[in-house]
């Protein structure tokens, strides 16, 4: 940044000069503590001029407000907690809408958070939203995401009509960003092709 060249230009200016001043002395203790100084001094200057690095960084996220980045997309009890927290809306955006609705809304399971979304679903005050990639918009080769929709399709014609805050549509064009938003926050992602 913008402080990186005078702290620089005033620390090499200050180690010529301790070393043409103590140069010209005998005292071997008092050269090897001023140079240790000097030593430190430069270590400090490095590990502050990190720290402004990574605070740019973080004033950043900031900005964006980011909480948090996940290291992998499949962490369930994670996602079943942020579902429970619903208050208002949960609006996801995605492929097919088939793994979230087998993962949180499986009423016949008995794993922690199987059916987070029909509990938010029964509160009534949460309105959910799908919109989901329509299946010719998907890769020509893609059958895995087509058979996928097609075991979806049923289950969220299933839920629209048994709650009336559950709608979904679709979008015509080939997905790119998954994005599940729970009220104020929201978790994206990127889809890859293939």
């Amino acid at each position: 940044g913008k402080w990186v060249t005078p702290i620089l230009v005033s620390l090499f200016l200050l180690i010529g000069a301790l070393s043409f001043w103590f140069g010209r002395e005998d005292d071997q203790k008092l050269l090897g503590i001023i140079s240790g100084l000097i030593t430190g001094f430069i270590v400090l200057v490095f590990q502050v001029w990190l720290s402004w690095v990574e605070l740019k960084k973080m004033e950043k996220w900031d900005e964006l407000r980011i909480v948090d980045i996940l290291a992998r997309k499949d962490e369930r009890d994670d996602y079943a907690k942020f579902i429970s927290t619903a208050k208002k809306k949960i609006w996801m955006l995605c492929v097919t809408a088939h793994s979230f609705l087998e993962d949180f809304a499986d009423e016949k399971s008995t794993r922690d958070g199987a059916s987070a979304l029909l509990k938010a679903l029964d509160k009534n005050k949460v309105e959910v939203r799908f919109l989901i990639a329509l299946p010719d918009s998907l890769e020509v080769n893609d059958d895995y995401h087509r058979t996928k929709a097609k075991m979806a399709e049923l289950r969220l014609q299933e839920l629209s009509k048994r709650f009336s805050n559950f709608k979904y549509a679709y979008f015509k064009h080939p997905p790119m960003h998954s994005i599940l938003t729970i009220d104020d926050e929201s978790i994206v992602g990127p889809i890859f092709p293939g």
